[in-house]
């Protein structure tokens, strides 16, 4: 319950950000989807999103917490968003260029910043995040990335799925994987 609690007001401080940076009402539809599993679990769970394209963060913390944090947006969600943060009509942006791409990788590291820094002021760690890498690529050359190079096919890994929606309208989903040790995980709670 602390480990929902710590997300759910992270994810509510993200969407504040965002709130900021679009000068609309965003909002966050709080939800319960939070587990812990490993990463061979992952990759085996994702197995048939595998090949959708999504806009991804990476973004890596050392210091009291040493974890891979990646921020996952679907590219449907993704072009809703960037269509909001550029005042255009709805379903305007269809396709991913260059500019999509590049404010999608700003909005991720928004949102994944404040979320670490969120952790940071609530578990009284010092945590310092790495400079974010930015992906436009299939879901799964993403995690598989992260997952092998930084061999977490057997640590685990903390899955937590949010909705962030403008106020009054449909949502968009998003997905944090906290990718570590257990015995990191524990530091964020204890």
């Amino acid at each position: 319950t602390d480990l929902l609690a710590l997300f759910e007001n992270s994810f509510s401080d993200a969407t504040i950000s965002l709130s900021q940076l679009t000068g609309r009402e965003m909002t966050i539809q709080k939800r319960s989807d939070l587990e812990l599993i490993s990463g061979e679990t992952l990759i085996n769970r994702i197995g048939e999103k595998m090949d959708e394209t999504c806009f991804g963060s990476l973004i890596k913390t050392n210091a009291d917490i040493h974890s891979n944090i990646v921020f996952v947006v679907d590219e449907k969600d993704g072009l809703g968003l960037y269509d909001i943060i550029c005042g255009n009509a709805e379903g305007t942006s269809t396709q991913a260029d260059q500019d999509v791409i590049k404010a999608m990788g700003e909005i991720n590291n928004i949102l994944s910043s404040s979320f670490i820094n969120h952790v940071a002021n609530y578990s009284k760690k010092e945590i310092h995040p790495s400079v974010p890498q930015s992906k436009y690529d299939m879901l799964g050359a993403i995690m598989e990335g992260v997952i092998l190079q930084d061999e977490m096919n057997d640590k685990k890994i903390l899955c937590a799925d949010t909705i962030i929606s403008e106020k009054g309208k449909e949502g968009f989903h998003t997905r944090m994987f906290i990718m570590t040790e257990k015995q990191e995980l524990e530091k964020l709670v204890s």
